[in-house]
């Protein structure tokens, strides 16, 4: 277990890293247009482009983080009603179902890339091959699904007794 720890670990630092370039390539160019617009009159044509192709980058990465983290959004209202150890098993198969449902849209947005028409394809302002830009489809899902399994994992070994949900690097969450 403690070696898929370790992996999961690795894997959120490089989803960190990806979202935080993301993030900082976004500033940086937001910036950049922003001062060339109103302080120069000379607006570049691919910085808007640049800037929301960065935005989902960041945000298929961020979710990667943020699900390790369990800080995705969820609603368990009606969850939270069920005795602790019902809870506990509801919970793991709402995660083997999320991590089939992020396991196929990999394998699909792996698919989606090989496919001749988006191989041909450039982006309008920039010309960048249509595959760098969908690149973020297959890694930040395929970062998805594997943190998700390493959750189930950790979720399957913990106490269903306890208040506090399981932390992959473990720890707890509150």
């Amino acid at each position: 277990m403690k070696a898929i720890q370790g992996v999961s670990g690795v894997l959120d630092q490089i989803a960190k890293w990806l979202a935080t370039v993301a993030t900082g390539v976004m500033w940086l160019v937001m910036c950049y247009c922003v001062i060339m617009r109103y302080v120069f009159h000379n607006a570049p044509v691919w910085g808007d482009e640049l800037c929301r192709y960065c935005l989902v980058w960041l945000s298929f990465y961020g979710g990667a983080v943020a699900l390790r983290r369990r800080s995705l959004a969820n609603m368990n209202l009606l969850v939270n009603l069920i005795p602790p150890k019902t809870r506990k098993w509801v919970n793991i198969a709402v995660s083997i179902l999320s991590f089939v449902l992020l396991a196929v849209f990999t394998v699909w947005s792996v698919q989606l890339i090989q496919m001749r028409s988006v191989q041909i394809q450039k982006t309008p302002a920039m010309g960048l091959p249509m595959p760098i830009v969908y690149s973020c489809l297959p890694i930040g899902l395929g970062l998805m699904a594997l943190q998700q399994l390493v959750l189930i994992l950790v979720d399957i070994g913990a106490d269903p007794e306890a208040t506090e949900i399981a932390d992959p690097e473990g720890g707890a969450v509150e």
